[in-house]
């Protein structure tokens, strides 16, 4: 007996990956009591669930921890049953299925390093037609190596799957940055200047903002494409969400597509690819420095502010119409365009500024945004930006930021 446990420490000290060690455990734990079958059932914890692996890594099925033989088995320890069938817990199905007729069994928890339980192994039908206490003695042996070399293959695959998702996540993240403008205020738009933010929340940001010229259909007029979005969440699958907002957005403007025709074909193309519950709000913008208007539509993105230079006043406007995605062809009105005098401002920002809290649980809210756009617009857009972030992260003091953050912040210059 204690070669063969000698000889099966030894083989698991290999380095294997689950699947491999698996089978290890099962051809040994067969020899050793000369059983004509073995299996070992999984445990996940968090579901409170066995399953066995298949051999491609997947799953073959999963049922609950605290039934059967194998339950009880967790409960216990080890369990030694001479006949099967004789015995109410054991369940015949998998025979039904299989064509395999179980006779004797024995089953024995395997727990590893901290008392963890990590599954059961089972031998089936030993061959000289019954186990005895020594094979329970071999067993449980067997199972304290085995559950061991289990855990350090699960730990390796955990690790493995954590480096591949931080990789993913590293890509997806250096994707989505080389898709933000790098520096709005570089931008040359006869008398204007820009300024923008940009600060996910977690690797990747359900937040995406985006800036480029833009020209009439019939040609007569140029200007500035503004976006911001914002989709439901953060992380990768907001990231994607928005990252198709941008592209469609950009699509249309270089068909030169009007805005509200553009926004009725992205909601409904939204509604077919966006998942039951989720949705996206979005402004978009065309600011005609010719002219000195902003024309836009504004899909569930809101608060939007506008600064009057001349009377020191603020304007806080709502979304024109619902969120993108929720619904096919909602209605669209159009709004005002906003008339932009020398010295005014225009501010996007997500609602990660607006809903950051302090550690009380206070909001960041309006008033102090406006009342920051006051003090700083004869400033110029860069100081409202800047100054706007800086007393924000002084507000949240210790809390973590919760939202994704963006800002864009276009004014036009004084005469």
């Amino acid at each position: 007996m204690q070669e063969k446990i000698l000889d099966f420490a030894r083989r698991l000290s290999r380095p294997f990956d689950l699947d491999q060690l698996l089978k290890e455990i099962v051809e040994a734990g067969r020899d050793a009591l000369e059983a004509d079958r073995a299996s070992v059932l999984l445990l996940d914890r968090t579901a409170n669930e066995f399953y066995v692996q298949a051999a491609s890594g997947g799953e073959t099925f999963r049922f609950p921890a605290d039934r059967g033989i194998a339950g009880e088995t967790l409960q216990s320890g080890i369990l030694r049953i001479d006949d099967c069938y004789a015995d109410e817990r054991f369940n015949r199905d998998v025979d039904k299925e299989t064509g395999f007729r179980t006779q004797c069994m024995i089953s024995v928890a395997l727990v590893g390093v901290d008392d963890e339980a990590v599954g059961v192994m089972q031998l089936l039908n030993a061959e000289r037609g019954h186990f005895n206490e020594e094979d329970e003695v071999l067993a449980e042996t067997f199972a304290g190596f085995a559950a061991v070399g289990i855990q350090r293959a699960q730990a390796t695959e955990d690790r493995v799957r954590k480096a591949k998702l931080e990789h993913d996540l590293d890509v997806a993240r250096d994707i989505q940055m080389a898709l933000i403008p790098e520096d709005a205020g570089s931008l040359t738009i006869p008398g204007y200047s820009v300024a923008s933010f940009f600060n996910p929340a977690d690797e990747t940001g359900g937040d995406m903002f985006d800036l480029f010229p833009f020209e009439t259909k019939d040609g007569s007029e140029t200007g500035l494409s503004i976006l911001l979005a914002d989709a439901t969440g953060h992380g990768i699958g907001a990231a994607v969400s928005v990252t198709q907002v941008r592209a469609m957005f950009r699509l249309a403007t270089s068909l030169r597509a009007d805005l509200d025709s553009l926004c009725l074909e992205m909601n409904n193309q939204l509604v077919e690819d966006l998942p039951s519950g989720k949705f996206v709000t979005a402004f978009f913008g065309r600011l005609i420095p010719a002219r000195h208007e902003l024309h836009y539509q504004s899909l569930g993105q809101a608060p939007l502010l506008h600064y009057a230079a001349a009377t020191n006043e603020l304007t806080w406007l709502n979304a024109s119409s619902i969120p993108m995605g929720l619904i096919p062809n909602p209605p669209v009105p159009r709004p005002s365009p906003i008339a932009m005098a020398p010295g005014d401002i225009w501010v996007l920002l997500s609602d990660g500024f607006y809903e950051q809290v302090d550690p009380p649980g206070e909001e960041f809210g309006n008033a102090r945004v406006g009342a920051i756009v006051q003090e700083q617009a004869a400033n110029g857009p860069g100081a409202v930006v800047r100054v706007l972030c800086k007393r924000l992260g002084a507000f949240k003091g210790t809390r973590d930021q919760e939202d994704d953050l963006t800002a864009v912040v276009i004014g036009r210059d004084p005469e």
